[in-house]
């Protein structure tokens, strides 16, 4: 398909899509290790041939006869490839490596029998040695050529071998007359089988030759032809002049399409990019934000911490002062109902006033003081407490408080100024309340709460 492409691209002149697809070709045959790598470096040859670029030309045509030659191809593609060398070689002059490389494809037409290749061998040598001078040679291998040529009945051969042997004739041997006889036979070829190449050349030697024998009538009725097949000529270059910038224009096209969609790809690459990285530091700052609001909320909890530990220690304090109190009050109590004995009826009457005072102050620090710290401290406990229990009494939610900072039942006598069995049989009755087992701890499960 490269090779196809390529050359549909090459019969357009349109070269450089031409070698593209003779590249591709060649470096896929290169890949597979085909022998047939001769094929493509033929195809670029020709277009650096036609493309006026020799140097290149020449150096594709060598590779390819060397790729050839070291496979032992034989096939008609070695001796054109051997032509196309030649006619390089010929053109720079160099007529006797030209005369070489013609013969050399001569020997492989003779291997393959190839009445076609040997046509164009003893054409070619024939030419060079027209150049050369040598003109039995080149007789002989143009009519070597003739003679192949009317036995296959290649029409196209004849009307070449006719135009190099008239043209001959008249430009280097300058025998005008045989010269007339080969290129009226081309001309009469030409014009029959439509050669307008060849005819065209004739025209312009015929009408040479009899602009020199002074038959104006001829030179000018050759003349005209020659114009005519030149005009066509020109017309047809033009065409294919258009049809190639046409096709340039078409590629122009179709790059500047190809380069607006390269162009939005990139832009919608960079949009998504610079979106992506927004994206990434809304995520950076979000995530940053989180942490700022996690430390202030460790903060938070830890002043939170420290201040229960203070509102802890603080009703530590409260317990320890009630405990003294209470155990002063214990003892001025019992001494003043020691006086209270000895004394007279109205001394005693004062010293009960007072011990009722002593009682009911204590019981309103124990119970005001307390409660009042306990439900700053632990307002969830209280809370949590009555919604699970709600037929729990004041008392008994005092006690669950008392109980709740692990205090003995003693301690709770001593700030309640109840006795030690009061209390027992009031923890007692509190667990049959909370459904609580044997061995489960009243004081643990509060504290859990």
């Amino acid at each position: 398909m490269y090779q196809v492409a390529g050359d549909v691209y090459f019969s357009q002149e349109i070269y450089n899509e031409s070698l593209k697809y003779f590249n591709e070709e060649l470096n896929l045959m290169r890949k597979t290790g085909s022998k047939k790598t001769y094929i493509p470096l033929k195809g670029i040859g020709n277009v650096y041939n036609f493309s006026k670029d020799t140097i290149k030309a020449r150096k594709y045509y060598e590779l390819a006869l060397e790729e050839a030659k070291k496979n032992n191809t034989l096939d008609s593609s070695r001796y054109i490839i051997s032509n196309n060398l030649a006619i390089l070689e010929q053109k720079k002059g160099n007529f006797e490596k030209a005369l070489m490389i013609y013969n050399d494809a001569k020997e492989t037409s003779l291997k393959l029998k190839d009445t076609a290749g040997l046509i164009m061998s003893y054409q070619n040598i024939g030419l060079v040695n027209f150049e050369l001078k040598n003109f039995e040679l080149a007789f002989k291998n143009s009519f070597l050529a003739e003679d192949l040529a009317k036995k296959k009945n290649s029409f196209y051969d004849l009307t070449k071998i006719y135009y190099n042997i008239g043209f001959a004739y008249k430009n280097l041997i300058k025998d005008n007359e045989q010269a007339k006889r080969y290129l009226l036979k081309a001309f009469d070829m030409g014009e029959k089988h439509n050669f307008m190449i060849i005819k065209r050349l004739c025209s312009e030697e015929l009408s040479s030759i009899y602009e020199f024998e002074k038959d104006y009538r001829l030179a000018n009725k050759y003349l005209h032809i020659a114009k005519e097949l030149n005009e066509l000529k020109l017309k047809k270059q033009s065409k294919g002049e258009l049809t190639v910038l046409e096709y340039k224009y078409q590629q122009k096209i179709k790059e500047d399409n190809l380069i607006e969609k390269q162009n939005k790809k990139s832009m919608l690459l960079w949009t998504g990019i610079i979106i992506l990285l927004l994206t990434a530091f809304i995520f950076i700052l979000l995530y940053k934000l989180q942490k700022i609001k996690l430390k202030k909320r460790v903060i938070e909890n830890d002043l939170l911490v420290n201040q229960l530990e203070k509102k802890n220690k603080e009703i530590t304090e409260k317990n320890l002062q009630v405990l003294q109190t209470t155990e002063i009050l214990d003892n001025t109590s019992k001494r003043l109902s020691e006086i209270k004995e000895t004394s007279s009826s109205k001394t005693q009457d004062l010293i009960n006033q007072i011990i009722g005072d002593l009682k009911n102050g204590s019981k309103r620090f124990n119970y005001n003081e307390f409660e009042k710290i306990f439900k700053e401290t632990h307002e969830d406990f209280y809370k949590k407490l009555v919604l699970k229990y709600p037929d729990l009494t004041r008392n008994e939610i005092r006690l669950c408080a008392f109980l709740k900072m692990s205090l003995s039942t003693k301690e709770i006598s001593a700030i309640t100024q109840q006795s030690y069995n009061s209390i027992t049989i009031a923890r007692h009755r509190l667990r049959k309340k909370m459904n609580l087992e044997e061995n489960q701890s009243l004081t643990n499960f509060l504290l859990s709460l």
